[in-house]
């Protein structure tokens, strides 16, 4: 019981962290997000 909510919550992460990049990709080629990428991160 406990190895399925494990890969549930491990997959989660994985998928999580695979769009995460994926938005910060298209923030920096296009200007699809909300907020551009350069201007959040530097000062």
């Amino acid at each position: 019981m406990t190895e399925s909510w494990q890969s549930v919550l491990v997959g989660g992460l994985v998928v999580g962290a695979l769009v995460y990049l994926v938005i910060r990709f298209l923030g920096k080629g296009g200007g699809k997000g909300k907020g551009c990428g350069k201007c959040s991160s530097s000062p």
